[in-house]
């Protein structure tokens, strides 16, 4: 089965109410992701998501790895993937050319699933998980009323664990914020709280030391991701759990980071650090190294579902990221749904990633196709 062609969908979903904020960001209006399909020969379609800048991704697709692609081997998922990789070239290493590769990998691994029946998990490894642990994310920059309100929506919801976001820009100061969710949800559930990259060194330490009274369970990016001393040396000082690595890339950047100690759980975006191929290749490096992984995924729901075939086949897993947020391009764009029951989410069964696109939805919420 060879590769004939690609077409890369950019969707735009604008939201009923704009969501709070991160760290550095404003509000979100709308939201938005780059599609990859993979054609072939044989008329199966693989289907990718790509987190690079949407309008970008396309012209990279058609221009950078379209000529590496065309008429190669579908199923040569590894092959193709060092094809991609070392194309690049002094390109980058890093990035959105990278991002831009992470949707293609996906695509052929959907592919793969497609040609031989089988959902992508049980061709990723030896562990094979039919479920998955899962927390709540979501109150985005939030009031305290509006706080206590959705952190009291996941409980009701049956989550045993929440996370929300802290950090620069948030009109509510981090302890508050913190303490409402924690007086919200009581002692045993567990509560992370997310800086988005959002501070410094000692803006993080004076931040956790104010949050250790509320039993974090992780305090996730404090600092930049380039920044690897200091999260060790947060992580030798305060008392919660340190998370981070969804804005990394490839199995050199998380190996630098288990080899400096820098985390307590790792959070590869296969969006991002370079699709389902490398993320294995990391998922193996993290249990060498004795480091969870949990997933993070943010945009629609292929990423979503190519996130759960991943942790249902990684070594060493600790939770999937449920983004509860408004988004139609997780709820509107398939036939098949996510859904989490008493914190637990099902991993797909179908084969490749087990979805089916529901043409109209996709041609509403098309702004380029490319």
């Amino acid at each position: 089965m060879t590769i004939t062609n690609f077409q890369t969908l950019v969707l735009a979903a604008p939201l009923k109410k704009p969501m709070g904020g991160i760290s550095h960001s404003g509000p979100v209006y709308s939201r938005k992701t780059a599609l990859i399909q993979v054609m072939t020969d044989e008329g199966l379609v693989g289907l990718g998501e790509s987190f690079g800048i949407p309008e970008l991704v396309p012209p990279i697709v058609q221009h950078v790895f379209r000529p590496l692609l065309i008429g190669q081997d579908a199923l040569d998922t590894e092959g193709l993937w060092d094809r991609m990789y070392r194309g690049l070239g002094y390109h980058g290493q890093k990035g959105l050319l990278v991002e831009v590769l992470s949707g293609i990998d996906i695509a052929l691994w959907d592919l793969r699933g497609k040609a031989v029946g089988q959902p992508i998990y049980k061709l990723l490894g030896e562990t094979h998980r039919t479920t998955l642990p899962a927390y709540a994310a979501g109150m985005y920059f939030s009031q305290v009323d509006n706080l206590r309100a959705e952190a009291r929506s996941y409980v009701e919801q049956s989550f045993s664990a929440v996370k929300l976001k802290i950090g620069v820009g948030n009109k509510v100061p981090d302890e508050v914020a913190v303490r409402t969710v924690r007086e919200t949800v009581g002692p045993d559930v567990r509560v992370m709280a997310d800086l988005n990259c959002g501070y410094d060194y000692e803006k993080a330490l004076e931040a956790g030391k104010k949050l250790e009274p509320y039993d974090l369970h992780w305090l996730e990016e404090p600092v930049p991701p380039e920044y690897l001393e200091d999260y060790h040396r947060l992580r030798q000082t305060l008392t919660m759990k340190i998370a981070g690595g969804e804005a990394e890339y490839t199995r050199w950047g998380f190996k630098a980071m288990f080899e400096k100690e820098a985390v307590d759980v790792a959070q590869p975006d296969l969006m991002r650090c370079g699709g389902l191929t490398e993320g294995r290749r990391i998922a193996q490096l993290a249990a060498e190294y004795g480091v969870p992984v949990s997933t993070h995924a943010w945009l629609s729901i292929v990423g979503m579902v190519a996130s759960l075939h991943y942790g249902a086949a990684c070594p060493l897993f600790e939770s999937f990221e449920f983004e509860m947020t408004e988004n139609p391009l997780r709820d509107d764009i398939t036939v098949q749904k996510l859904r989490a029951e008493r914190s637990q989410v099902k991993v797909f069964e179908g084969p490749g990633l087990g979805l089916d696109l529901i043409d109209e939805q996709v041609a509403r919420y098309l702004v380029m196709k490319g």
